[in-house]
Parts: structure tokens; C-alpha cells; sequence
């Protein structure tokens, strides 16, 4: 299955008979091995939920369907695991584009990263964030842990320090209740946005606006939109 195919569906509550609202972002774990949770933006109330996959009840569908409402959790991290822009670079310094998909089975375990000139393993990836994904692209197995720099231990003088315990001051926590304009809005494209006709709906350097995310969700093209802002 493939990871295009989730970005821009619109989640159906079968208990609630009612629309979430639409994937904005799929979150992965740690190690670049499994899906995690999906990003949700409900449009009626500008909410951003995340939702555990394995909460999920079909995803193969038109639509992504869910339970009931239950399953969605209130949540500020919108687009922090947004690694669609990343560059793909190996440890000889060869590039090879940015991510166009991910492949991962039933399970939500992640099974190939597809990329302009590559498709690579989980298992080849040393480190990753939303900039670069750095990987082993030759026999020699290599782990994160070869390339950490290397201190010197010095020995530490013992010496009787005095802690002050602070009395504990709880504090309340703070609702979250986040407008979908703090992930696109006002951000910029590194591209031009075309639909799958070659209509050009919008130039590169184009400030992202509500009209323009519908109209991406429109032409069924909000992957590309999420890929190519700045």
C-alpha cells in the first residue's frame, strides 16, 4: 500500500455517521520502520486531532474509516514529521531526490522509501529529520553509533553540593485547540502546483490561502500541495 494514497482522504466516524475531516500528515516512528498516527484537520472547527493507526478500521477505501470520534486525540504536533522534502543522501555524499512514497503493509510497517533515483530500506537509514535522511547505500553494515564523536573521560573531583527542594506548584493544563492555518496558511511554494490535467492552479513562490487548499482538495492533489511548501 502506498503512502500518497492517505494524504487528503477525508475520515468517516461509522458510530458518529459523520466526516473528521482530512489526513494532513502521516507521523512515523523513530526508526523510520512503521506509520504511527495520522494527522487529522477537522475543517468545521479548525481542530487538529492525531489518530493511532491501529485505530483504524479501513483504509483501502475512498475514504479512511474510523470507529467513533473516541479515537481522535486533541493535538498541537501537526506537521513536525513532515519528511516528504527531505534529501536523500548517502555516506559517499551522492544524492538521490527526495521521497515520492512509502510502501507498508496491512500492518502499518513500513516496507521501501521510494525516492527520484533509489528505493531504499528501513533498515539502511542511519539518521533522518524533515531536512536530510542519511543513509548506507553499500555492503559494509553501518550504524548511527560509528559516526559519534569520541570524548575522553576525565576524572571528576567529589565535591558536597546543597539542593534546595522547591515546594511542587501544579499547574493546569492548558487547552489545545489549534486553527489548520498555523501548518499551511501563509507558507510559500518551492514549485508550481499542477493538477493531474496540467492545468497550473497556482506559481511557484504563491502564498498558500484557504481557496487554494480547497481547491487543491478539489483536484485531489493536497499530497503535492503538503510536499512543496516551503
Amino acid at each position: 500500500m502506498s503512502i500518497k494514497n492517505i494524504i487528503g482522504k477525508q475520515v468517516i466516524s461509522v458510530y458518529d455517521c459523520q466526516n473528521c475531516g482530512f489526513v494532513l500528515n502521516i507521523n512515523i516512528s523513530a526508526k523510520f520502520t512503521k506509520l504511527t498516527t495520522i494527522t487529522i484537520v477537522d475543517e468545521t472547527t479548525d481542530i487538529i486531532y492525531k489518530l493511532n493507526c491501529k485505530d483504524i478500521l479501513n483504509i483501502a477505501g475512498d475514504y479512511i474509516m474510523i470507529k467513533n470520534k473516541d479515537k481522535l486525540i486533541v493535538s498541537a504536533d501537526d506537521m513536525n514529521n513532515n519528511y516528504f522534502n527531505a534529501t536523500i543522501i548517502d555516506t559517499d555524499g551522492n544524492s538521490f531526490g527526495t521521497i515520492n512514497d512509502v510502501k507498508y503493509d496491512k500492518n502499518y510497517n513500513i516496507l521501501s522509501i521510494l525516492a527520484n533515483k533509489i528505493e531504499i530500506l528501513p533498515i539502511q537509514i542511519l539518521t533522518f529529520n524533515n531536512e536530510y535522511i542519511l543513509i548506507n547505500n553499500n555492503s559494509k553494515i553501518l550504524k548511527k553509533s560509528y559516526f559519534a564523536p569520541r570524548h575522553k573521560k576525565i576524572p571528576q573531583e567529589d565535591s558536597q553540593q546543597t539542593v534546595e527542594i522547591l515546594p511542587h506548584q501544579p499547574t493546569l493544563p492548558t487547552p489545545i485547540r489549534i486553527n489548520s492555518t498555523a501548518s499551511l496558511l501563509g507558507k510559500r511554494l518551492f514549485r508550481d502546483l499542477i493538477t493531474p490535467n496540467g492545468e497550473v492552479i497556482a506559481r511557484k513562490n504563491s502564498v498558500i490561502t484557504v481557496p487554494l487548499i480547497n481547491t487543491a482538495k478539489r483536484f485531489g492533489i493536497m499530497t503535492d500541495l503538503i510536499q512543496n511548501i516551503k
